[in-house]
């Protein structure tokens, strides 16, 4: 008898340690319009057998045991809520956690009956997108960065591969809108004059952005229409959130790759209750350079670091207080030796530095069983200083050029939401103080000083917005939002409007309209007495069909955009219009009596991960025109017609002996799009005047080379009991194409250039979680 039960404990030990690696899934569920937790919600993971899943406590959380490590479909459902799909990675490192918010069905009987339908994916509203850092860290070529993300999805074009910013349906990158935990923020990103003409930085975009991907959690990608609830935009809204660290056990994260080196850790205050996540990493390129390595006479160099702390209090309530900064520079010496000249490069000196950052917390109440009040304020500050001079043969330094910006912003934010009947009703007020100053000096082209101001002022923003049921087919989304700003009075009322019909349970069309604005960028308004502009404005329509299949979804738009109030030359008959600007020099005053005109069709057919495959194709045709003071219609600086993009990628999974799953990943990307336009340069000129002089009157009359670019990523990632880790190989333009930057005209050469962009940048990644 002893002889055949230690047989039997044996034999048990042995099946015991050939199980592959198990994990916990857990997470909590709230009412989306309330914030009360919510009991009794089934929580399980599709298409296991035995099936795994548990329900929600009093406390809305719920705990998973025992889970194999692998890619699953987490399903949430409650009666009288809005059913919900989590595309979810369960890792041997550390537990899966999820928190999720469930809206309330207008109809209990239509949500029970659509739940029963094929999962592939939550149908967002027409021009939003919810991103996972999973995706971040999937997608080929993003470095690690979400708004890389982006360009596989209709309309999206990168006005540069060394940096993030993104042109959205032929508008400039200067129209987006970040925001962090629901909070305006200044530009989140390191190196921000990465990739410009003039090596100046840019207002919204950067080499890289200053918030690590351990750090994050979803990420909302917002295009027109925008509802009531954002302001100050014209293109799109970046809206980063952090994750929750772990608040039953301590977990850490260490990361290499030619993005940086991070580390990370996170884990209980108080059990249960509350959590930290902190971050820091350094940049592997500037790590390399302090040892001595050289890239060509130029140091690039960056660090930042991140902290979130998280508190659970009574009936839902949260306080969430987070925090980053980051500070970067980029040194370039010039050659010495002037027989090595070759281009002006050659002979400039430039030394850049920027540091951004942010500070806030945000405290969500619930109020009662159908009401909740969100709270929040965040001070940000982002500094700018380039200083540039020209070598002489002599071996003298000249300065040439001087800039220095210094932007700080406080961010307040009270929104109330609540549920009354068949209509979700959010109000707020959104209240940004800001304060800029701007220096800004020219001595090689003899213009002297252009600018050294200093201004501050209060843009207030109080809203209204109402998702009601209009029969059992018809809902719509009703909203108004106004904005005020102190700084020189100007005012502008948002309407919005979506209408939506259930063609069928699969089908939905979408009619919408929304009046968006935007106040100019600082330097604008410190420039030759133009404080007094009005903000830019713009009136959207479109169109929208989205369509579930049985594994895919198509969502279409066509759309209309008539742009108004743009600033233009006041003071002459000019082709000058600001819905060009990035972040050239502002010379003359100038007048709102611009317009620009817009429209075009957004197409994407998608099939999320199932089966260890998914892809998105998406593509968008479009037209981006603009009328500057001489009435003359022209294709806008950003009208590049057309975009296609397909992303797609396979995940090959193998139990590795008893206790180990090795997971190979390959993921790629095709994209092309027409070039951007350009305006013909003026050689003679531009010699006589020392500086690029284009041909005005020829404006965006030419158009770079169209732009084509493979990325491939290929990634092994070993799970065993207890930790995870992953190496990868990712290829931005693993052909090596040399497309189309930007042109200007190169005085050592004497005529003019084509800029070109990178080609093939390798990242090599290593990552282990434990």
């Amino acid at each position: 008898m002893r002889t055949y039960l230690l047989l039997l404990l044996m034999v048990s030990g042995f099946l015991l340690r050939a199980q592959k690696p198990r994990q916990q899934v857990r997470g909590c569920v709230f009412d989306q319009i309330s914030r009360q937790p919510v009991e009794g919600v089934q929580v399980y993971l599709k298409d296991t057998d035995p099936l795994l899943g548990t329900a929600t406590n009093e406390q809305g959380a719920f705990e998973i045991e025992s889970v194999p490590v692998g890619r699953y479909v987490l399903v949430i459902s409650h009666i009288g809520y809005d059913r919900k799909y989590v595309d979810l990675v369960v890792e041997g490192g550390k537990p899966a956690y999820i928190e999720m918010e469930l809206a309330p069905a207008y109809n209990e009987l239509e949500a029970v009956t659509v739940s029963s339908q094929p999962f592939i994916a939550d149908v967002d509203a027409v021009g939003k997108r919810s991103i996972s850092i999973e995706q971040t860290t999937r997608f080929a070529a993003n470095y690690l960065d979400p708004a890389r993300v982006m360009i596989s999805f209709p309309g999206v074009v990168p006005q540069n591969d060394q940096n993030n910013n993104i042109i959205i349906n032929g508008k400039s990158p200067n129209g987006l809108l970040w925001r962090v935990e629901g909070l305006d923020v200044l530009n989140p990103n390191h190196l921000s004059n990465a990739g410009t003409l003039s090596d100046r930085p840019t207002s919204n975009g950067g080499g890289v952005n200053v918030l690590s991907a351990q750090m994050l959690g979803a990420t909302a990608f917002i295009t027109a229409p925008f509802g009531a609830q954002y302001g100050n935009v014209m293109s799109g809204v970046m809206g980063m959130n952090f994750r929750s660290g772990d608040k039953k056990e301590n977990h850490y994260t260490g990361q290499a790759s030619l993005i940086g080196l991070d580390l990370a850790a996170e884990g209980p205050l108080k059990q249960d209750k509350s959590s930290f996540l902190v971050n820091y990493r350094y940049s592997t390129v500037g790590l390399l350079s302090q040892l001595g390595v050289d890239f060509g006479g130029e140091e690039i160099n960056y660090h930042d670091a991140a902290f979130h702390i998280s508190f659970d209090q009574k009936k839902g309530g949260r306080l969430s207080v987070f925090g980053y900064g980051g500070k970067s520079k980029n040194e370039f010496e010039g050659i010495d030796e002037p027989k090595e000249w070759e281009i002006d490069k050659d002979s400039t000196a430039v030394d850049y530095s920027s540091a951004t950052g942010a500070f806030g917390f945000k405290e969500i109440l619930s109020i009662g069983q159908r009401s909740s009040l969100s709270l929040g304020t965040a001070f940000s500050a982002f500094q700018n200083e380039r200083t540039s001079r020209g070598l002489t043969r002599q071996g003298t330094d000249l300065d040439a050029e001087h800039f220095e910006t210094e932007s700080y912003q406080l961010s307040s934010n009270a929104e109330f939401a609540s549920t009354l009947g068949h209509t979700r009703l959010v109000t707020g007020i959104t209240a940004n103080y800001t304060t800029h100053e701007v220096f800004a000096e020219e001595i090689y082209t003899g213009r002297g000083r252009l600018m050294d101001e200093s201004a501050d002022g209060l843009l207030f923003q109080p809203y209204i917005q109402a998702n009601t049921l209009l029969a059992p087919k018809w809902t719509s989304q009703i909203g108004l939002r106004h904005m005020y700003y102190t700084f020189n009075n100007s005012t502008s009322w948002l309407p919005s409007a979506v209408v939506n019909y259930n063609v069928t349970s699969q089908g939905t069309i979408s009619l919408n309209y929304s009046h968006q604005a935007r106040l100019q960028n600082p330097e604008v308004y410190f420039s030759s007495g133009n404080k007094h502009l009005e903000m830019s404005k713009s009136h959207h329509t479109g169109l929208g069909y989205n369509h579930i299949f049985i594994k895919s979804l198509l969502t279409t738009q066509l759309f209309y955009e008539r742009l108004y109030d743009i600033p233009v030359s006041a003071a002459r008959q000019s082709s000058f219009s600001l819905v060009n600007h990035l972040n050239d020099y502002i010379l003359e005053p100038l007048s709102n009596q611009g317009s620009g005109e817009i429209y075009g069709l957004n197409l994407s057919y998608e099939k999320p991960m199932s089966n260890g495959f998914y892809y998105i194709a998406s593509g968008s045709l479009f037209e981006s025109t603009y009328e500057g003071s001489d009435g003359v219609e022209r294709d806008s600086r950003f009208n590049n017609n057309y975009t296609f993009s397909f992303t797609a990628g396979k995940e090959y999974t193998k139990e590795k002996g008893a206790e180990a799953v090795r997971v190979t990943g390959l993921n790629g990307r095709l994209f092309y799009a027409g070039g951007l336009r350009s305006t013909p340069i003026s050689e003679p000129m531009s010699q006589a005047n020392g500086e690029t002089i284009f041909e005005e009157n020829r404006a965006f009359s030419d158009q770079l080379g169209d732009y084509f670019r493979m990325d491939f990523r290929v990634s092994f990632k070993k799970e065993k009991a207890g930790y995870s880790r992953m190496f990868a190989i990712d290829i931005q333009n693993m052909l090596s194409v040399e497309n189309d930057g930007f042109r200007y005209y190169d005085f050592r050469k004497q005529k003019a250039e084509v800029k070109k962009q990178l080609g093939i940048i390798p990242v090599l990644v290593y990552k282990v979680e434990f």
